[in-house]
């Protein structure tokens, strides 16, 4: 979708049902990035809610998502870079991205491939804060009772 004020192509995560505990979701992740400003993150722009829709802009990552840029097919590199090489360009970009979302005192829980974009030029951009919870005294504190969160494949053995 192409925002004329920012004059810029922009990506809306929205809702489906306006169900009271996925608007607060919504809302949630939206809050939990708002502030956060740093390259390897996905930068935000507006929350939207109305008695009718309820939605967000962000920035429009295009690329690969990380293990597809990691592997992706020697032949289509100009530089014919290695997968230990594009690995080894894209990770600690990640870990950049980690570093600034916990030094703002918050835990994404759902770093997963299909979260992690990486552009033709080679920016690592974690996505998808619906899971983000507050840190406190170095523990995630849920803002959905009694839950767990992540994807199975993809948690700490110690959260399964």
């Amino acid at each position: 979708m192409h925002d004329r004020e920012l004059d810029s192509v922009v990506a809306l995560k929205t809702l489906e049902k306006l169900a009271p505990e996925q608007v607060y979701r919504l809302k949630q992740e939206f809050r939990a990035l708002a502030g956060i400003v740093h390259p390897n993150l996905v930068q935000l722009h507006e929350l939207v809610v109305t008695a009718e829709t309820c939605f967000f802009t962000m920035e429009y990552v295009a690329g690969a998502d990380f293990v597809e840029h990691v592997r992706r097919d020697a032949s289509t590199t100009s530089h014919d870079e290695s997968i230990l090489q594009r690995f080894v360009n894209a990770a600690p970009q990640l870990v950049e991205a980690l570093a600034a979302v916990h030094a703002a005192g918050r835990l994404h829980r759902d770093v997963k491939p299909a979260n992690v974009r990486v552009t033709p030029q080679g920016r690592v951009v974690l996505l998808d804060f619906d899971l983000a919870a507050r840190l406190a005294d170095g523990q995630a504190r849920d803002t959905l009772s009694g839950s767990f969160a992540g994807t199975y494949a993809y948690m700490a053995p110690e959260q399964a």
